[in-house]
């Protein structure tokens, strides 16, 4: 079986990355039990609201240009494309801020929330910044067909999410810690 996989590299990439979707789907079905006796409905549907705002505005930062990292043949053109997205990143951080800074009171009552902690808007354009960075890093090592270190990367945002949840849910009163 060992000849097998170092005979065909790419069978043991997918195997890689399938091992690592697998056990980084079990973890947060593993932290659910304990989430929920930490937080309250309420701050799963503040949590919900963050997250899917954070969702829908992630591709606006990337422009979807992470593929042309693929795409692009020359390894300096597409480290150029990298650089480029990832200052598109950056300017729509600022951006988002301003927004979120001048827009919040909308926000809140367009989406009927009455959450006593109002700060975690803020976080909205810091996710969406993260998020996007991480895709692009996840595309930049898919191009260099660094797929273990894909793979350790996606269990290890896994646990680190967990634990983090679960740890600043006993740290912190209410749905920040989500």
């Amino acid at each position: 079986m060992n000849r097998f996989l170092t005979k065909y590299p790419v069978i043991n990439n997918i195997l890689a990355m399938l091992t690592s979707s697998s056990i980084s789907q079990v973890i947060p079905f593993l932290s659910v039990p304990i989430l929920t006796r930490i937080y309250l409905p309420e701050d799963f549907g503040v949590y919900e609201i963050y997250y899917s705002m954070m969702t829908v505005f992630v591709v606006i930062p990337n422009m979807r240009l992470e593929n042309a990292v693929l795409i692009e043949s020359s390894n300096d053109r597409s480290f150029n494309i990298f650089l480029f997205i990832f200052l598109s990143n950056c300017f729509f951080l600022g951006l988002g801020f301003l927004l979120v800074f001048i827009f919040n009171d909308y926000i809140f009552i367009y989406y009927n929330i009455n959450s006593s902690s109002k700060d975690w808007i803020y976080m909205i354009p810091l996710g969406m910044f993260l998020s996007s960075v991480y895709n692009l890093l996840n595309t930049f090592l898919v191009r260099f067909s660094k797929f273990k270190v894909l793979a350790f990367n996606k269990v290890f945002l896994s646990i680190t999410n967990a634990i983090i949840q679960v740890g600043f849910g006993f740290m912190i009163l209410g749905g920040a810690g989500l």
